[in-house]
């Protein structure tokens, strides 16, 4: 099923990533490529909120963390960070090692458990 991205309806400073049943990093590389181009679109701040709760498990591969850190690197400067929400243990690890990695690692990262925590730490800029 995959990763689906679109413009949060509730929060206009935010994408949503609907992460649905098995996906792959190659859907997570071209994702963050056309999320770069959403948020390059506009000057304001943009927050990404990554909702796993319906994900399969996270893939497992030697290049994970690289797709992550790449990913991040690239992010435009009106990125202000990701929210994910009901990350597994796995994905967690994942994402955090990459951030950590990252030249632009210094971005806000959190996990929360429900969207309207999210949408609370959206509403905090």
């Amino acid at each position: 099923m995959g990763i689906h991205i679109a413009w949060d309806k509730k929060a206009s400073i935010a994408i949503r990533i609907d992460i649905i049943g098995d996906w792959t990093w190659q859907e997570y590389n071209e994702a963050s490529i056309e999320i770069h181009k959403m948020i390059d679109s506009v000057s304001h701040p943009v927050y990404l909120i990554a909702d796993f709760r319906k994900s399969g498990n996270t893939p497992r591969s030697a290049g994970s963390i690289q797709y992550v850190k790449r990913a991040r690197d690239s992010r435009p400067e009106n990125y202000a960070g990701t929210i994910n929400i009901g990350a597994d243990v796995v994905a967690r690890t994942t994402f955090f090692s990459g951030t950590l990695l990252s030249q632009r690692g210094k971005q806000d990262v959190h996990y929360v458990d429900t969207l309207e925590a999210a949408y609370n730490i959206v509403s905090m800029i």
